[in-house]
């Protein structure tokens, strides 16, 4: 990744140091303040580590229990011009599956059509399979993708890849899960009254996933884009699985599989204007998982 560098090693080392103890990961330009980077040559560098991290990621079949659950990332909507314009009523009917007399979704959330169009042409799935532990130590591998939707198919096709026929899968009552009991051991909890049900099923761990990616949505990014969100997503996944290691593990970690996936195939050439033009869907070991959203619906 970082072959025919032109910053000393000292400077990565720095760096590498800065996005490990990032509990939500840094921001280019926060890095670029603590560092010798510009900017731009901070996020070119936090791109080649997750690059780094995405080619080296571990995605053996989860065995035990596994937690399944997705949640939306980008097309973060944008506030009405005028106050008092949202109305909590009609959304929570929308959500609900109640008639509202008004189909027009952007008249709820009081944006404009074309703004509602926008969010909804930039939202995505973020699926996330976590294998827990024994008690008290959560999960122990997780494995994320970003997908176009949170349906059968895709849901389908992740346990298929992903699961280990032995394990037994928790879930929401989604009907995204209703093909899991045709091939697994599967329990779901009914968000709607509870969390964990009385025997202990729950998906909390895929939960927390997501809650620690939507702090960094909100609190780093400030948004989400959907054309590098895999790369994140490999980030979290390798600081999950990595959570119960020292600090210099976790560093050496992230140094030796940056620094041993070759050169870089994204932002190599980025200062000339050579970025990637497509997003990753479906991650799967790259090669085939660059490809254009549509082609899982």
């Amino acid at each position: 990744m970082f072959a025919n560098h032109r910053k000393p090693l000292r400077d990565i080392l720095l760096l590498a140091f800065l996005l490990v103890t990032g509990k939500k990961s840094m921001a280019g330009l926060h890095v670029s303040r603590l560092s010798d980077y510009s900017p731009k040559g901070a996020n070119v560098v936090l791109g080649k580590f997750r690059e780094g991290l995405m080619r080296s990621q571990d995605l053996r079949p989860l065995t035990g229990i596994v937690h399944i659950d997705g949640a939306y990332f980008c097309g973060k909507p944008r506030k009405p011009n005028r106050r008092g314009r949202r109305n909590n009523r009609l959304i929570a009917d929308r959500i609900a599956g109640r008639a509202t007399g008004r189909q027009q979704p952007w008249h709820a959330t009081g944006t404009t059509r074309a703004n509602w169009e926008k969010r909804m042409k930039n939202r995505r799935v973020v699926m996330v399979l976590c294998q827990t532990g024994q008690r008290g130590e959560g999960a122990v591998r997780s494995i994320a993708v970003v997908a176009p939707a949170e349906n059968e198919a895709v849901a389908t096709e992740l346990i298929r890849r992903y699961v280990s026929p032995d394990a037994i899968i928790m879930t929401d009552e989604s009907p995204a899960y209703a093909n899991a009991s045709a091939t697994h051991e599967h329990y779901t909890v009914n968000h709607q009254k509870e969390w964990v049900t009385p025997e202990g099923v729950n998906e909390n761990q895929a939960e927390a996933f997501h809650t620690g990616l939507r702090r960094w949505e909100y609190g780093v990014s400030h948004g989400a884009r959907p054309r590098y969100l895999a790369d994140v997503l490999c980030e979290f996944v390798w600081r999950s699985n990595s959570k119960k290691n020292t600090l210099w593990q976790q560093i050496e970690s992230l140094l030796t599989k940056a620094l041993t996936t070759g050169y870089s195939r994204w932002w190599r050439g980025y200062y000339q204007g050579k970025h990637r033009g497509t997003e990753i869907i479906m991650n799967e070991g790259l090669d085939q998982s660059v490809r254009s959203v549509g082609n899982i619906q």
